[in-house]
């Protein structure tokens, strides 16, 4: 059954590099044909400590400046955007090609109980985006005497 699955995976990768591909042939005949931009969700670990909530994301490619990271009091959200251009100039053949990318992440991920969104920090490693999150105290148990 793993072989079957992992067969099954690998096919359907090698069809959407296909099909990425031939988009981008596509792309560059026509460019006046605006192409809606990827967007994709990436999948993230969420480690919870003690003190702290800490989020593992694979965002490979994207730099610091291409990141927006919001922190709620229950929540954090991560927005990037990448654009490359490539320009190739043939002074023999009179041409310009060009060929665009756009990539854009969104995550949302709600959080099980409440943080403190002005201690948050994030750090970003070989494509890895770590965000630590510590926890806010927000309730506290009290016997009243009668």
């Amino acid at each position: 059954m793993e072989d079957i699955l992992r067969e099954t995976f690998e096919t359907l990768k090698k069809i959407e590099m296909e099909l990425n591909k031939i988009f981008r042939d596509i792309a560059s005949k026509y460019p006046s044909i605006s192409f809606p931009s990827g967007v994709y969700e990436p999948l993230v670990d969420i480690e919870e400590t003690e003190n702290e909530y800490i989020v593992y994301m694979d965002v490979p490619g994207f730099r610091k400046e291409d990141l927006k990271i919001t922190v709620g009091d229950n929540y954090v959200e991560v927005y990037a955007e990448r654009r490359e251009e490539e320009k190739e100039e043939s002074r023999e053949k009179k041409y310009v090609v060009r060929q665009r990318f756009y990539e854009t992440v969104k995550k949302r991920i709600e959080l099980p109980s409440a943080i403190k969104p002005e201690e948050a920090r994030a750090s970003l490693n070989n494509g890895v985006l770590t965000i630590y999150l510590p926890k806010r105290v927000v309730s506290r148990e009290v016997t009243i005497e009668l």
